[in-house]
């Protein structure tokens, strides 16, 4: 893909509106990443929105005075708002705002971007529990990323691919790679974003059987998500936690309950829908395995109706089979 961008710049007669809505673009981008980063899902997707509404024809060719190396605004406002909207389970309106975004990242033939994109899109699909569509956006996004060296996405790409392989039975080699990701992005003092690193590290970890590394790994990843305050990631982990702790030898279920209760609260306060079902369906799992039947089914009956909301039918299945032999 060659690097090459076309701009339309505004008449000189229009650079005081340009001026103001440089600014107006340039503040809704931090604060929707910060928003994002902290969790306030809500709040990041009020400010991208209005990024979303003004950066349409023309205007999606203008950098607004951004360096050549970062994203269009046009794109990084969609990708983040996208990976905003699926933290709260609108997965139909993250699936629009992706997929546009990736036309216009294409449409710019800028390599930054489009890798950009292809991690926010693939995200929102993993988010879904989609991996056969995370997978392919992914992996292109990764080796453009790797081809033009834009290590501020290559390093979570990559690592989301390795996830993506070790969670779809390319076990080791899911694993090789996510652990390289982690070791080249500490080794490059890489802060951004390193906690949903290490959490899909200890995933990778987990899928192979490897307990105790899985378990070590989450907990590496929790303690980065709360010195940088990243709510949303700490639900993510603390749930993986609960995971780990569930189906490790022997099982801790008291333990497993506790770590389950405590994501789901925090994803709850956050709006989190996604994070809130995957509790309430592995705290389901957990109680059909203490043998708390009555317990089991309202945890198990809550994640069914959270997934069919999200219109996630094979997730709404998996709990409805759960439902049914807790009946038994």
């Amino acid at each position: 893909m060659p690097w090459r961008t076309t701009i339309t710049w505004p008449t000189s007669r229009s650079e005081p509106w340009r001026r103001d809505v440089a600014h107006e673009i340039a503040v809704n981008i931090l604060l929707g990443y910060s928003f994002h980063v902290t969790g306030e899902y809500r709040q990041a997707t009020v400010v991208l929105r209005r990024n979303v509404d003004v950066l349409i024809a023309d205007r999606v060719r203008d950098r607004f005075g951004l360096p050549i190396f970062a994203a269009f605004p046009a794109v990084t406002s969609r990708e983040r708002l996208a990976r905003c909207l699926a933290e709260l389970g609108e997965f139909a309106e993250a699936i629009e705002r992706g997929e546009e975004g990736m036309r216009i990242a294409e449409e710019l033939d800028h390599p930054p971007s489009f890798a950009a994109m292809c991690l926010g899109l693939g995200i929102v699909h993993m988010r879904r529990d989609d991996l056969d569509r995370a997978i392919p956006v992914l992996e292109r996004g990764m080796a453009v990323g790797r081809r033009w060296s834009i290590f501020v996405y290559v390093f979570t790409l990559a690592a989301a691919v390795g996830r993506a392989y070790a969670l779809t039975g390319r076990v080791h080699e899911g694993l090789a790679l996510v652990t390289e990701s982690v070791s080249d992005a500490k080794s490059r003092v890489a802060a951004l974003g390193h906690a949903v690193r290490v959490a899909w590290l200890a995933e990778a970890h987990l899928a192979a059987g490897e307990y105790e590394r899985a378990r070590e790994h989450a907990q590496d990843a929790l303690a980065l998500s709360r010195r940088y305050k990243e709510k949303g990631q700490e639900a993510w982990t603390l749930h993986l936690l609960g995971e780990i702790t569930r189906r490790r030898e022997p099982a801790d279920l008291e333990g497993a309950e506790r770590f389950y209760r405590e994501a789901m609260t925090i994803a709850g306060a956050l709006g989190m829908r996604p994070a809130l079902a995957h509790g309430q369906l592995g705290l389901g799992e957990l109680l059909s395995q203490a043998g708390r039947r009555d317990d089991a089914r309202t945890s198990l009956a809550a994640a069914s109706a959270l997934f069919a909301g999200m219109g996630l039918a094979p997730l709404q299945e998996r709990a409805d089979r759960h439902l049914g032999g807790s009946s038994g």
